[in-house]
């Protein structure tokens, strides 16, 4: 079992499932090889036949999307064109899996579940205009019909989906353990964060600042840097402007035009750089300290902003939806891998439409 994607017959406005996979994907695992099956026929699964005008039908979608999309579509009798078919083959297969076992656990979808969806996507992307619909149908290509198979598939999908995955439950132990683990680090904590300003004193072995304008050597000369760094520093302490300094010798391109200015999050500068950012009185400069980059001299602007931690309460939602996401994926992937054995041997394909045998981990990951 794999999963192959038939990106150009995305189609987002009518809803055509991407993902093609499951026991219909690798010769290997679930299907037979190159077969006659017929005339008209392109596969069967279980007993149903997959004609080849539903095939045409599904790389005729693939061909209106792709133009629509401004993308290039393959030509008849390519290499590329025979892949994109067996894949569409693959597809078309998959949803006949998706029909039978839908089948089996009383799910279905009615010509009124389908009009009720297509009155929905009107009024929301049409805003209520039949007209400019039918236009719209008209300008691309599409037929009603195939408007429709869309939304149909598109509604066992979901429904298919919440029938295997309506057993995954989040309980409170389980959010709080996650909770503990985790509170200390984004999104659950704020880092404590100043605006502060620096100067970068970095000088090549000529004396030249390593960022100028054509310089070639970026190499620091810590020794030549220290040097100039003290001077600056014993200058700013006697009253010279730190923005003239930042203009006129500052190498750090991300501050330089902005005063020299940051806001640093902690955390996400150098050890060395926060470690005096962070312990300086307000307004108060720091003596040259010394970094991968340089040396730096360092003013803070204001307060330091304390972190904060969210609370358990606060994070709950987030986290629940965040641990039933994962749940209901798990559920998906051992419902995937069990519909591979049950169609093992009872997929065949007509010669030429089968996929490529495929190896490695045949594990599915996205949902019907």
């Amino acid at each position: 079992m794999t999963r192959t994607h038939l990106s150009l017959a995305a189609l987002v406005s009518t809803g055509v499932l991407i993902a093609a996979g499951c026991g219909g994907g690798s010769k290997s695992s679930s299907s037979t090889g190159g077969s006659n099956l017929g005339n008209g026929i392109v596969a069967t699964v279980a007993g149903t036949s997959i004609t080849r005008a539903q095939l045409d039908d599904l790389m005729k979608t693939a061909e209106l999307t792709s133009k629509q999309n401004k993308q290039a579509f393959p030509k008849a009798g390519t290499a590329e064109y025979q892949a994109l078919q067996q894949q569409a083959a693959v597809y078309l297969v998959t949803q006949a899996e998706y029909e039978q076992q839908a089948a089996k656990l009383g799910i279905t979808v009615t010509e009124a579940d389908v009009d009720n969806e297509l009155a929905k996507l009107v009024k929301k992307r049409f805003g209520g205009s039949q007209k400019k619909f039918d236009d719209y149908l008209k300008t691309t290509g599409y037929t009603l019909d195939e408007f429709k198979t869309g939304e149909r598939r598109q509604l066992l999908g979901n429904r298919l989906t919440k029938a295997i995955t309506k057993s995954a439950k989040v309980t409170p132990a389980e959010i709080k353990s996650y909770y503990d683990k985790n509170k200390d680090s984004a999104p659950y904590t704020t880092p404590a964060q100043r605006r502060v300003r620096h100067i970068l004193v970095a000088l090549n072995a000529k004396g030249t600042g390593v960022a100028e304008k054509g310089v070639t050597d970026t190499k620091v000369d810590f020794a030549k840097s220290k040097k100039l760094a003290d001077q600056l520093y014993a200058k700013l302490k006697t009253g010279a402007d730190f923005v003239t300094f930042v203009k006129k010798y500052s190498q750090d391109p991300g501050s330089k035009d902005k005063g020299g200015e940051y806001t640093d999050v902690k955390g996400t500068f150098v050890k060395e750089f926060e470690a005096a950012a962070f312990s300086l009185k307000t307004d108060a400069i720091s003596q040259p300290v010394k970094s991968q980059f340089g040396y730096h001299i360092i003013q803070a602007l204001g307060a330091t902003k304390s972190g904060a931690t969210q609370s358990l309460a606060k994070a709950t939602p987030s986290i629940r939806s965040l641990l039933l996401q994962q749940k209901q994926q798990a559920a998906l992937q051992t419902w995937a891998a069990g519909l591979g054995k049950k169609y093992k041997g009872k997929i065949k394909y007509a010669t030429g439409f089968e996929p490529p045998a495929v190896t490695g981990s045949t594990a599915a990951t996205t949902s019907p």
